[in-house]
């Protein structure tokens, strides 16, 4: 009997050893497992705010940042710069030079004869149908085109060759006839051979044709 409890009794005193360890060892861990788990970086989603930052927000909400300015956009320029050589060909153009109009009095493009229809009447003559133009036919102009005393049949219709009043506008056409001169045509329209010059753009020296067209007053 007293064999066995001398036996148990160093048993004993291990196990009690072996739990204090044990227990000593955990107490260790855990203050390792603490010390750790304080100075271990704050999850992304925390946010760390230093001693003053949290006095502020216990006291309050922070103040709000004051706006900012907006930023001045900068202005594009969307017309291209002239430059200094383009605007020296812009200055050195010349302005067109204005070509004087052609007299009035006178139109080239217009046809100096048109046609005029005339029904023959009893006792016609070709020197009474060129007088009843008054100026703007001859004998000569309708023998030209071949109107001869044989066509003056009565109730025929002739195409008398006149002078055309577009070819002299602001004035009349008169018709050359044989023998006639600038000097002779004033006479009759009551003007001066001067005028007649100057009204048709006559040069000297120049020369009047028969059945020509000129411009009088």
């Amino acid at each position: 009997m007293s064999r066995s409890k001398s036996s148990s009794s160093p048993l004993v005193a291990m196990t009690i050893i072996a739990l204090a360890v044990i227990f000593a060892l955990s107490l260790f861990l855990g203050g390792v497992y603490l010390k750790n788990r304080r100075n271990a970086p704050s999850s992304p989603d925390s946010i760390s705010l230093p001693e003053n930052e949290n006095a502020a927000l216990a006291e309050g909400p922070m103040p709000e940042p004051p706006p900012r300015e907006p930023t001045a956009t900068p202005v594009v320029q969307i017309f291209p710069t002239i430059t200094a050589v383009v605007a020296a060909e812009i200055t050195a153009v010349t302005p067109a030079t204005l070509v004087p109009a052609a007299p009035p009095s006178v139109v080239a493009a217009a046809e100096k004869i048109v046609f005029s229809s005339y029904t023959v009447q009893a006792g016609d003559t070709l020197y009474g149908i060129s007088d009843s133009f008054h100026w703007l036919t001859t004998i000569a102009l309708m023998a030209k085109y071949d109107i001869a005393s044989g066509d003056l049949i009565v109730g025929s219709t002739l195409s008398i060759p006149v002078g055309n009043t577009a070819y002299c506008p602001g004035s009349r056409p008169y018709v050359i006839n044989d023998g006639e001169t600038a000097a002779s045509i004033a006479a009759v329209v009551g003007t001066t051979a001067e005028q007649l010059k100057q009204l048709n753009g006559l040069s000297d020296p120049y020369t009047l044709y028969v059945t020509d067209v000129i411009c009088v007053p």
